[in-house]
C-alpha cells in the first residue's frame, strides 16, 4: 500500500470472514447485586444534580438554602463510589 497522499483514497482493508460462537451469558437476578446498582445509581443522580445546579445558578440563586443543600448532596457519590469499589473488593460482588 503506498502512503497517503493528498486527494488520494487509500484501499480499504481485506475483509476476512469472523466465526461468532454463541455464549451463554448468566441470569442476570443470579449474578447482579440489586443494592449495588440502586446506589450507584443515587450516586450518579446526586453528582449530575450538583454539577447542574452549580452550573446553572447563579447570583442571588447561589446564596439560597436550596443551593447550599445542593452542594452538601455533592458530597456524597465520590465517597459512595468508594464504598462501592471496596464492597466489591471484600465482598465479592459478582458483576
Amino acid at each position: 500500500m503506498l502512503p497517503y497522499t493528498a486527494g488520494a483514497v487509500p484501499d480499504p482493508m481485506p475483509v476476512l470472514p469472523i466465526r461468532v460462537q454463541s455464549v451463554r451469558l448468566p441470569d442476570a437476578s443470579r449474578s447482579r447485586l440489586a443494592y449495588i446498582d440502586w446506589m450507584r445509581g443515587l450516586a450518579c443522580i446526586l453528582m449530575f444534580q450538583t454539577h447542574c445546579y452549580d452550573s446553572w445558578l447563579g447570583g442571588a440563586a447561589r446564596q439560597s438554602r436550596f443551593f447550599m443543600y445542593s452542594q452538601l448532596g455533592g458530597t456524597f457519590p465520590a465517597p459512595l463510589f468508594l464504598f462501592l469499589l471496596w464492597s466489591r473488593k471484600n465482598c465479592g460482588e459478582r458483576t
